[in-house]
């Protein structure tokens, strides 16, 4: 509650400024920087700073970062949101700074400057109780949290919330089923019994979650990959694990026995 007395405090002038930087909330990709996570940075440095994250085989996923959990993402308020719901003056400060926004933009034609010159009884409907907030969070041009890229302007969507990356940078943090089947020889029972995030049916997964999980169960996070860089074949042993892919099959149906047996 200090920091928000301090942030109250300041003149509005300031505080349209920093609200200006939370129009578009960034975070960053794991193992970048914000700088490093951008649309506009040059591939190469993208890629050396990507072979060192993942070529780092026992140090911990970096999930040290906003909005590290994909699957989360619905429960993420926007910034002006949670900052309008901390007292009456913040909330008087973002309407004020939204009001700007829809103004300057005004995608609607709504009549401000009859409403200015008049009086509210000038224009219809009335406009006395438009939320400014509100009308610009569901129209303003959405921008991926993660490289910043402009992605719709309708910032909504059914299964990530409003707050969602584009699509590179989605499929930058999941796998899919077969991928963490193929490449970490990990079952469906692991990923339930240890909470990894993912969409029903596990159809995409959190990786960060998929490396922990590996870490802590063969020591390290790196793809269980033959030499020639492709998934072990049917009966092959993993020199990583100690299995073969068979058995972690005969894994994952033998709990299923002991689970009708019990």
């Amino acid at each position: 509650m200090a920091l928000h007395g301090r942030l109250e405090s300041l003149p509005p002038e300031l505080v349209s400024r920093i609200l200006s930087f939370l129009v578009h909330p960034r975070s960053r990709l794991p193992g970048r920087t914000e700088r490093l996570s951008s649309y506009e940075c040059p591939r190469s440095e993208k890629r050396a700073a990507q072979v060192a994250y993942h070529d780092d085989f026992t140090a911990p996923p970096d999930t040290d970062r906003w909005v590290a959990d994909m699957f989360s993402i619905i429960k993420v308020q926007h910034p002006l949101n949670e900052l309008a719901l901390t007292s009456r003056r913040m909330r008087d400060h973002v309407e004020r700074f939204c009001s700007h926004l829809v103004r300057s933009n005004n995608v609607f034609n709504l009549p401000f400057s009859l409403l200015d010159l008049n009086g509210p009884r000038s224009v219809y409907p009335d406009m006395s109780s438009i939320v400014y907030r509100r009308l610009w969070l569901q129209f303003a041009p959405r921008c991926c949290i993660y490289c910043s890229r402009t992605v719709s302007v309708y910032p909504r969507h059914n299964h990530f919330g409003p707050l969602t990356g584009c699509g590179a940078c989605f499929l930058a943090q999941v796998f899919e089923w077969r991928e963490v089947k193929d490449f970490f020889h990990l079952t469906e029972q692991d990923m339930l019994q240890n909470g990894v995030s993912g969409t029903p049916n596990f159809q995409w997964v959190l990786r960060s979650d998929v490396e922990k999980l590996a870490l802590s169960r063969w020591g390290v996070k790196r793809f269980h990959m033959t030499s020639d860089n492709e998934p072990y074949e049917i009966g092959e042993w993993c020199r990583i694990c100690g299995l073969t892919v068979e058995e972690v099959k005969d894994e994952k149906s033998s709990r299923r026995t002991r689970r009708r047996q019990l």
